[in-house]
C-alpha cells in the first residue's frame, strides 16, 4: 500500500495554532497526502487559516460548520471520513504533531479489517501513565515545543521499537473507509457532540472481528484536549464549562447502550462483554433520584409511580436524544416487552444498603455471564431474578 493514499482527517476547534502546527507537521514528511480539516465554529479565526490555505495546497480539503451549534467530533469524523477520497485514512487530532515515519509504521501492519494505532507521546504530569503510550515532555504549548528535541526521540524510539506492536486502540488510528462504514461509523445519536465516541467505537470493532493493533515505531505527540475540551484557550486543566454537561451524557448513554462501564487491558485494548436484554421491575418507587441512577442500567424500567417516573421523564429527556418513553413504562407492559432478563427490587429495599445492593446490580452482566440458566429463578440478596433466555445480543449493537 502506497502512503500517499493515506487521507488525514483532522477536526479542529479553537486550536489555530496548534492545527497550524498539526498541518505543517503532517506536510513535511507527507507533502501529497489529502488532508480533510473539518473546522467546528471556530471563533480563533482557525477558518480564515483554513481558507488561506486551501489556495496555496491543492491537496488540503475543508469543511466550516456554520450552522452555531457545535457538532463535535462524534459527527465531524464520519463527515471527513465521507468526503476523503481514498479508501484509507488518518484520525488525527488537530493538537498532534507527526513523527517521522508515522503513515509508514502504521500502513506496514494494515490489512482489510484491521484498525492500526499509532503510539502517543504525551506531556509528563497531566494524565496518568499507560502501557500504551509514552510519557515525556517536550513542551506544553506550541510556541515551546522541541521539535528537533522530539525528532531525535522519534528516532531513537523508532530502532528500538522496529515493527513491534500490541493490541490496542487510542487516536491517532488508521483503517479503510469501507471497514468504518460497514459498521456505521460513530454512533452519533448517543455520543455526538463529544466523548465517549471512540469506546463505543473500538468496542464494535472488535464485536465485529476486526483485528485492533498498536504500532510501536509509529509516533505522534499529542498535546492533549485542546479542542472540544477548551484547553488551548481556557488553559490546562480548565474545561469548557459545557463540557461535563456533554460528558456526563455520553457516559449515561453508553449506560444505556452496553449495561456496563467501558473496560480496558493495560495496553488500552477493549474488553468484549456479553449485552442482555434486561427489565428492571422497581416496586416502592418515591425519588426521581433513585430512578436517575438506576434507569441507565437496564434495556427498559417498570414502575409502579408513574407519576414519579413522568417527573423524571421530564427532567432527563433533554440531556439524551434517547427515547425514554420507550425505555421506561409502568407495571402493566412488563410482559408487552417480553424482557429476556427481569431483575425485581423495591427502592425501600435498595436504599437499605445501597452500597452492596449497587454492586450486585451493576455487575449483573457478569452474573449473568456465569452460566445462569434459561427459564429460572432465583435471589440475589434483595433481588429477584427471572431468565427466559439468557442470550448475549451484543452481535446486534455493532452496527449503528
Amino acid at each position: 500500500m502506497n502512503v500517499n493514499n493515506v487521507s488525514f482527517v483532522m477536526p479542529c476547534y479553537n486550536t489555530l495554532h496548534f492545527t497550524m502546527i498539526a498541518y505543517r507537521s503532517v506536510r513535511e514528511y507527507y507533502p501529497d497526502n489529502e488532508i480533510i480539516i473539518l473546522d467546528d465554529g471556530s471563533i480563533d479565526d482557525s477558518w480564515g487559516w483554513v481558507e488561506a490555505q486551501l489556495k496555496l495546497d491543492d491537496n488540503l480539503r475543508a469543511w466550516h460548520n456554520e450552522s452555531g451549534a457545535i457538532l463535535g467530533h462524534t459527527i465531524l469524523y464520519d463527515l471527513g471520513i465521507k468526503m476523503s477520497k481514498n479508501d484509507l485514512f488518518s484520525i488525527f487530532h488537530s493538537d498532534m504533531i507527526c513523527g517521522k515515519g508515522y503513515l509508514e509504521n502504521l500502513v506496514k501492519h494494515w490489512s482489510p479489517t484491521h484498525v492500526v494505532c499509532s503510539t502517543r507521546v504525551e506531556p509528563e504530569g497531566i494524565y496518568p501513565p499507560g502501557d500504551e503510550k509514552i510519557l515525556k515532555s517536550f513542551g506544553l504549548e506550541w510556541w515551546n515545543f522541541e521539535h528537533e528535541k522530539f525528532n531525535e526521540f522519534v528516532t531513537t524510539e523508532q530502532a528500538e521499537s522496529k515493527n513491534k506492536t500490541n493490541p490496542g486502540f487510542f487516536a491517532p488510528w488508521l483503517m479503510s473507509k469501507k471497514d468504518f462504514m460497514d459498521i456505521g461509523g460513530n454512533d452519533a445519536k448517543s455520543f455526538a457532540p463529544y466523548p465517549t465516541e471512540d469506546d463505543d467505537f473500538c468496542l464494535r470493532c472488535c464485536l465485529a472481528g476486526y483485528k485492533l493493533i498498536q504500532s510501536r515505531d509509529s509516533l505522534c505527540f499529542h498535546f492533549i484536549s485542546r479542542g472540544h475540551r477548551g484547553w488551548s484557550v481556557n488553559g490546562i486543566k480548565n474545561d469548557n464549562k459545557d463540557f461535563e454537561f456533554y460528558r456526563t451524557r455520553s457516559l449515561r448513554n453508553y449506560l444505556r447502550k452496553w449495561h456496563r462501564w467501558m473496560q480496558f487491558d493495560h495496553f488500552h485494548h477493549p474488553i468484549v462483554h456479553p449485552v442482555y436484554n434486561i427489565g428492571f421491575v422497581l416496586t416502592d418507587v418515591i425519588t426521581e433520584d433513585f430512578l436517575y441512577f438506576i434507569e441507565p442500567w437496564a434495556t427498559n424500567v417498570y414502575v409502579d409511580n408513574w407519576q414519579c417516573a413522568e417527573r423524571y421523564i421530564t427532567k432527563e429527556q433533554p440531556t439524551t436524544k434517547i427515547d425514554l418513553r420507550k425505555r421506561m413504562f409502568n407495571h402493566g407492559y412488563i410482559e408487552q416487552n417480553n424482557n429476556d432478563v427481569l431483575l425485581y427490587f423495591s427502592q425501600k429495599d435498595f436504599m437499605a444498603d445501597a452500597n452492596q445492593n449497587s454492586a450486585i446490580m451493576t455487575t449483573l452482566t457478569d452474573i449473568l455471564a456465569q452460566g445462569i440458566e434459561n427459564n429460572s429463578e432465583m435471589e440475589l440478596g434483595i433481588f429477584k431474578l427471572k431468565t427466559k433466555a439468557v442470550k448475549d445480543i451484543a452481535p446486534t449493537l455493532i452496527k449503528v
